[in-house]
């Protein structure tokens, strides 16, 4: 095995042996520890993803779950090599790892970790600071050249941990707290690359600061806010959540003009006007929930034609304001959740979602889904999911594209759609593979 590919597999040890392993996590914790190769035409995280589809190819790491677009989203290792990586990793001192929340504090035994992580591998290790505090301050036993320090399984309270920004070699930060803000000081971490806080409640302020971290590629902060003065390009980002948008604050977005994946918080305001996004033109992915009063009508969408996965939740629209995004010619996955359109009856016209593959309806009131014959003409899947009354149109039973649609807690009538559905693809399109999954089905 190739060395580089070897630290990769041994890494495995400092992760939980147990549950899932995001695979957007361990990409970025690789390319943080400096594990990925330099590639003149991809980016870090897909030389990263490389090495992980080669462990799979050499059954060191089993595949867990995928994505609604086929990709990789989670991973784990069996339980005989996750010890033999924490044996290996020990005897090679490759890779000391803090599984003990005493670890952290001045009463224990220094635990020098040079370039490597302070990381909890126990899933239901989720502690909190002691108090009082020790006067000494945290973290006295970390070598200042760490590269990651996950605090993910912590909860450190109200204050963001100020001894944190001497840690200035850091690439990877993971906090989870009740911090309200995080300090300007922030700043001083240069080399970080990716920031993720998990808040416990409320809001959480970013400073002006945060447009200093030229190096920044993925900040995942739940609920932030952003100053609007100040601003300047992050040219590196390439993945945000969940800052809180309005259309009088949506130019902060400009200053991510390179954005590839975008989950965010739309706040109701002046004119309930969606956000101008159309500028991100390398944004694929977007994630939008919106927090207020139903939107003034009509509702200009403003997504960029690059956009090829959209999740929408809580808008309450009308059907007919869909017409913006039927029209996107990228389009691959559409996610409609928690009332994002209302109404008993969608119209789906001719060449409308020409390249959608993945549809899902989730938690809507709609009774009546007309399709014409010409339109989703690429989709290969449906998954509906607390929709009681929703009958699935015949027409998709001479879908040739349609391999697979799953009712979670669907009515009588929509289970019977469905199977309908499944009979002429099975016995008259002679589909052998077509499949239907029906769970929890509710009685109408």
């Amino acid at each position: 095995m190739p060395g580089y590919l070897r630290q990769c597999f041994l890494y495995f040890a400092a992760l939980s042996m147990s549950t899932e392993i995001p695979v957007s996590k361990l990409t970025w914790l690789w390319v943080s520890e400096g594990f990925v190769r330099r590639d003149e035409v991809k980016k870090p995280e897909e030389v990263a993803q490389d090495y992980l589809n080669d462990l799979i190819g050499r059954s060191l790491v089993m595949e867990a779950r995928r994505s609604s677009k086929g990709r990789l989203k989670s991973c784990r290792i069996h339980d005989y090599l996750y010890h033999f990586c924490r044996d290996k990793s020990k005897a090679e001192k490759f890779l000391p790892v803090a599984s003990r929340f005493e670890d952290f504090f001045l009463d224990m035994p220094h635990i020098y970790l040079t370039r490597t992580m302070i990381y909890s591998s126990e899933p239901d290790w989720h502690c909190s600071w002691p108090s009082p505090l020790p006067e000494e301050g945290l973290f006295q036993g970390i070598d200042r050249f760490v590269r990651v320090l996950d605090l993910g399984c912590i909860n450190i309270g109200n204050t963001f941990p100020w001894e944190i920004e001497k840690l200035v070699h850091l690439r990877f930060l993971s906090l989870q707290g009740r911090m309200a803000v995080i300090p300007s000081s922030i700043s001083k971490l240069w080399n970080l690359e990716t920031f993720l806080v998990k808040g416990r409640e409320g809001k959480i302020a970013l400073p002006d600061t945060f447009f200093r971290m030229k190096r920044l590629r993925h900040a995942h902060i739940d609920n932030c806010t952003f100053s609007d003065s100040n601003l300047s390009q992050l040219d590196c980002l390439q993945t945000l959540s969940t800052p809180s948008l309005s259309y009088d604050t949506g130019n902060i977005m400009r200053s991510f003009p390179f954005l590839q994946k975008l989950k965010c918080i739309f706040l109701e305001s002046r004119g309930h006007r969606f956000p101008i996004l159309d500028f991100l033109s390398q944004l694929e992915s977007l994630n939008v929930i919106y927090q207020g009063k139903r939107m003034f009508l009509p509702c200009e969408f403003n997504f960029p034609s690059n956009l090829k996965k959209l999740t929408l939740s809580k808008f309450r629209l009308p059907w007919v304001e869909i017409s913006a995004i039927s029209a996107l010619p990228n389009l691959e996955v559409l996610k409609l959740l928690s009332e994002a359109f209302v109404g008993e009856e969608w119209n789906v016209s001719d060449e409308e979602f020409p390249k959608l593959k993945f549809l899902k309806l989730g938690n809507l009131n709609i009774t009546r889904w007309n399709v014409s014959d010409d339109a989703f003409s690429c989709l290969e899947q449906i998954v509906l999911q607390n929709c009681r009354h929703i009958e699935v149109p015949s027409c998709f039973g001479d879908s040739c594209s349609l391999q697979k649609i799953e009712a979670i807690l669907c009515g009588d009538s929509v289970s019977q759609s469905v199977r309908k559905i499944e009979e002429i693809q099975c016995e008259e399109m002679g589909n052998s593979n077509f499949k239907v999954i029906i769970q929890n089905p509710n009685r109408d």
